[in-house]
């Protein structure tokens, strides 16, 4: 499973606390969507996604599997990025 099922939840729960990984999944336009235009069948935020006007970025934070933390797009502690691949792979 991709960025959108629990895999991702399990992989990142073992990253040390405080790691900032953007998954791509933002809103530019008043609402989230995922960068690849993908369906949203899962999230997992911790607080409430509403965007406040300004381009903003998901990165998932692995602070004892407290879900999304939503942050603006320019902020510099974003440690990697989680890339999605065909599943065949």
């Amino acid at each position: 499973m991709g960025v959108n099922g629990l895999p991702l939840n399990q992989k990142t729960s073992s990253c040390p606390d405080a790691i900032a990984i953007w998954i791509g999944y933002h809103s530019d336009s008043g609402s989230f969507g995922w960068t690849d235009n993908s369906p949203i069948d899962y999230t997992n935020f911790n607080t409430d996604p509403s965007p406040d006007g300004h381009e903003q970025c998901n990165a998932y934070f692995a602070i004892g599997g407290n879900g999304w933390l939503i942050q603006p797009c320019n902020v510099n502690d974003i440690n990697g990025v989680v890339c999605k691949q065909p599943a065949n792979v």
